[in-house]
């Protein structure tokens, strides 16, 4: 829409050639931002969602887990998704996760010795990413 050629910008500009245009800054931060995010490691971003897809529709695996939770003497969160706009919520998504890894390690761990193979799946990379941030 403000390209420089064969845009609306541009068409308007041949109609009203005195006509001054503002770009949106938000839309410009947004593009940055977004842009930015797609330089992380995709692998903590998909952790993140099979965490949050393991817990979210299961009621009996969230009951679980405060258990943990409380076994592992961490602060009860809820395990957030990360947004299809991913700028806007990752950060938070990951503060949360490294908060909760004791107690994500210790629920994924007994989970993937009952032999729930998404569990096994998850507890392999969160093994990983924190091979790869501690060390």
């Amino acid at each position: 829409m403000m390209g420089a050629n064969n845009s609306l910008a541009s068409r308007l500009k041949e109609k009203c050639p005195n006509l001054f245009l503002i770009k949106c800054i938000c839309h410009s931060f947004h593009l940055c931002a977004s842009y930015a995010c797609q330089k992380l490691p995709n692998d903590v971003e998909q952790l993140a969602r099979d965490v949050y897809n393991f817990f979210s529709n299961s009621q009996k695996r969230i009951d679980q887990y405060k258990e943990f939770q409380e076994f592992a003497n961490v602060l009860p969160h809820k395990i957030l998704h990360p947004s299809q706009t991913k700028w806007l919520s990752l950060e938070l998504v990951i503060k949360i996760l490294i908060s909760q890894y004791n107690a994500l390690t210790l629920y994924f761990t007994e989970q993937a010795y009952e032999g729930v193979l998404q569990a096994d799946n998850i507890l392999e990379k969160l093994k990983k990413t924190r091979d790869k941030t501690i060390p």
